[in-house]
């Protein structure tokens, strides 16, 4: 679990990667947020760049929830959500189209 993050270079980050995606190499190792990109994190990270349900998490792993949080507590993002979908929150991010 990634703490102590820079909030404000993490919404950049998040900024750019809508924006203009990036697929990262493997050698890097970690996404745009610092979770390892071979992980269960990472791929809800990516899932939630565009818009998923609980439901697919979860075919992803468990404790759906607990991650989000850890988004909006650590990473200063807004997960927001229509009721089925959820997303990260692009016009809390300055993002309008």
């Amino acid at each position: 679990m990634t703490v102590n993050r820079n909030k404000r270079q993490d919404r950049e980050r998040t900024i750019e990667q809508i924006l203009k995606p990036v697929t990262l190499s493997p050698e890097i190792g970690v996404n745009w947020l610092g979770h390892r990109t071979t992980s269960k994190a990472s791929t809800l990270d990516a899932m939630l760049l565009h818009g998923t349900t609980i439901t697919e998490m979860e075919k992803v792993r468990g404790a759906v929830e607990n991650h989000i949080r850890h988004l909006e507590q650590e990473h200063g993002l807004t997960i927001k959500t229509d009721g089925e979908t959820y997303k990260i929150d692009r016009l809390n991010l300055g993002i309008t189209e």
